[in-house]
């Protein structure tokens, strides 16, 4: 008899609780991605979280190590969606509204594998720097509920602080319009904001599309250490000055 997702989960769930590490190792590879990240009944504890707190190092390394992996493969599905989506050979417009219908049937499965499981392909797709990812992100974000483009991901994050430690200055263009509700959010960890991030790295054309779009509130919010992005920027005056001046006008509402 084959066991279900659930019960798998629930059987790995009490193999971490009383540390049989052997056991993990035998049902990682039987996990899928809302497995491994979710649910209903512990949905603030994570298998990875849960094995951190229990010290066992190495089921979280494989834990993280098969999450990657199921993450990968997820991206290279979307390529094939997108691929399939925009082919459009000798300009027939029969085969292109096939192709349309078939890609949107790929990138549905692709939604369906990773509802539940605290993070939307979106999230996934923005990680990635790659060849085609700002086209994969335009569709996601033409195509999905303005609710899932601002849905938190399993860290607590919006898409905005993945553009932003990724520098994903293009993509983050095209959420603006579509985030207005989650521009100044803190993430679950930290407290930090999208812009605290963008002025952490140093990256002065991000810091300029966020402070544009942000409130005031915003802008001088501080993280769990009482920092705010100026506070951060000044600590690094040297290499951020020009950010740093960016944020003294933006704080008495000015445009940057």
């Amino acid at each position: 008899m084959v066991k279900k997702q659930e019960e798998i989960w629930e059987e790995f769930y009490e193999a971490i609780d009383y540390y049989d590490t052997e056991l993990c190792k035998k049902l990682i590879p039987t996990l899928t991605l809302r497995g491994l990240t979710w649910h209903p009944s512990y949905n603030n504890r994570r298998p990875l979280r849960h094995a951190e707190k229990q010290c066992m190092w190495e089921v979280h390394d494989l834990i993280k190590e098969r999450i990657n992996k199921l993450e990968d493969e997820i991206w290279e599905e979307l390529k094939i969606a997108d691929d399939t989506y925009h082919k459009n050979p000798l300009e027939n417009r029969n085969f292109t509204e096939r192709n349309h219908k078939d890609g949107d049937n790929l990138y549905k499965i692709i939604f369906d594998k990773m509802a539940n499981t605290n993070q939307t392909p979106l999230h996934l797709a923005i990680k990635k720097n790659e060849t085609g990812n700002i086209r994969i992100c335009k569709y996601l974000i033409e195509h999905m509920p303005i609710t899932e483009i601002n849905s938190l991901d399993k860290d607590g994050e919006t898409v905005l602080h993945i553009c932003a430690r990724n520098n994903q200055l293009e993509i983050c263009k095209l959420l603006i319009p579509h985030t207005k509700s989650t521009i100044n959010c803190k993430n679950g960890y930290g407290e930090v904001t999208p812009l605290h991030i963008a002025v952490e790295n140093g990256y002065e054309q991000m810091v300029r599309l966020l402070v544009r779009n942000m409130s005031r509130e915003g802008i001088v919010a501080t993280n769990f250490k009482k920092d705010s992005a100026y506070s951060i920027a000044v600590l690094n005056e040297v290499r951020h000055k020009k950010i740093v001046q960016m944020l003294e006008l933006s704080k008495h509402g000015l445009i940057v």
